[in-house]
């Protein structure tokens, strides 16, 4: 999820997975935004942007296996 969105930032929103019935759900945070970063410790990765592609992939495949 992307770090910056309207509503409710992404960090916000990975608090939430954790308190929830599935708190081993692997989030990815992409951010393009210096003011408001990621907190590290609730995300699996982070991705700042701009990244390559294969780079994406590389960390959604690692979360399937």
């Amino acid at each position: 999820m992307d770090v910056e969105m309207p509503k409710m930032n992404g960090n916000a929103v990975a608090r939430l997975i954790r308190a929830s019935e599935k708190p081993e759900t692997p989030i990815l945070a992409i951010t393009g935004a210096f003011h408001s970063l990621p907190q590290k410790e609730i995300f699996n990765e982070v991705l700042p942007k701009p990244f390559a592609l294969e780079l994406l992939r590389s960390v959604v495949e690692s979360f399937l296996r």
